[in-house]
C-alpha cells in the first residue's frame, strides 16, 4: 500500500512541477527584457532562474524514475499475484475439464502470459497519470490566477 501512496506522491510532484518550469521559463525571459539595459543585474537574474531550472529538472528526473519504478513494482506484484491464482485454480479444475479443446494447454498458457498482463496496464499507473494531470492543470490554473490576477 504504501508503494502506491509514494508512487502517487511523486507523479503530483511531477505534475506540478511540469506547469512550474514553463513558469519558470518565462521568469527568465522576463528577467531578460525587464533588465536589458543594466547588463550585470540580467546576468545575476538570469543565472538564478537558471538554477531554478536546472533543480527542478532535477527534481522531475527523480520523482519520473521513482513513479515509474514504483508503479512498476505494483503492476508486477498484480500480475503474479493473478497468474499464481490462475494457475492453482487451473490445477484444481477436474480431469475432464482439461479434455475440452477450448481448455488445451496451448490456450490456457496464452491466457497466463497475454491476458494477465492486460491487468499490469489497468492498474494504478493509468490512475497515476491521470492524477498527474489533473494536479498539472490545477496547479497551471493557480500559476495563471498568481501572474495574472486581473
Amino acid at each position: 500500500m504504501w508503494i502506491v501512496f509514494f508512487g502517487f506522491f511523486f507523479e503530483i510532484i511531477k505534475g506540478l512541477i511540469s506547469t512550474t518550469f514553463g513558469a519558470l521559463i518565462m521568469k527568465n525571459f522576463f528577467s531578460i527584457l525587464n533588465n536589458f539595459n543594466d547588463y550585470n543585474k540580467m546576468r545575476k537574474d538570469v543565472d538564478f532562474w537558471s538554477l531554478m531550472k536546472f533543480i527542478t529538472a532535477i527534481v522531475a528526473f527523480i520523482c519520473c524514475f521513482a513513479s515509474k519504478a514504483l508503479f512498476s513494482r505494483v503492476g508486477e506484484n498484480i500480475t503474479l499475484n493473478v497468474r499464481a491464482d490462475l494457475y492453482t485454480q487451473i490445477i484444481k479444475k477436474q480431469i475432464g475439464w482439461h479434455d475440452d479443446a477450448s481448455n488445451a494447454s496451448g490456450i490456457l498458457g496464452a491466457i497466463l502470459a497475454s491476458d494477465v498482463q492486460l491487468l499490469n496496464g489497468a492498474s494504478a499507473e493509468g490512475v497515476a497519470v491521470m492524477a498527474e494531470a489533473f494536479f498539472s492543470l490545477v496547479w497551471g490554473c493557480v500559476i495563471g490566477f498568481l501572474f495574472s490576477w486581473r
